[in-house]
């Protein structure tokens, strides 16, 4: 009988010390949750979605899901990098204004002329 009473306190122990647990107390006076509105926890990105939580208003505990945003997607808009004169040509290639990613190896402008 002894060995189980000191084998409950030691569980409660680290049950209560585990991150997102609530001491008994606390846990009663949290019946129901009350969420929060959804925090962003990663902003989504071209290639990645993000995700956001919701944490309870009254105790601060747990989370009641994940809502991923999907991921932006790229927004590519051509770039001059060299511009052509009237004898050479340019170059210009397609970029993602969030990130910076080329959609490929460019293309060429034709010279101006005379």
């Amino acid at each position: 009988m002894k060995r189980m009473i000191i084998w409950l306190v030691i569980l409660t122990m680290l049950v209560t010390a585990l991150p997102g647990t609530l001491p008994a107390a606390q846990a009663t006076m949290c019946a129901q949750h009350t969420w929060s509105a959804w925090q962003q926890e990663r902003e989504a990105t071209c290639t990645s979605p993000g995700w956001q939580t919701r944490y309870c208003t009254v105790c601060g505990n747990g989370w009641e899901g994940r809502e991923y945003p999907p991921a932006l997607g790229h927004n590519f808009q051509f770039v001059v990098r060299d511009q052509p004169t009237c004898t050479t040509p340019g170059y210009g290639i397609d970029t993602c204004t969030r990130c910076g990613a080329n959609r490929d190896n460019g293309r060429r402008i034709d010279a101006l002329g005379h």
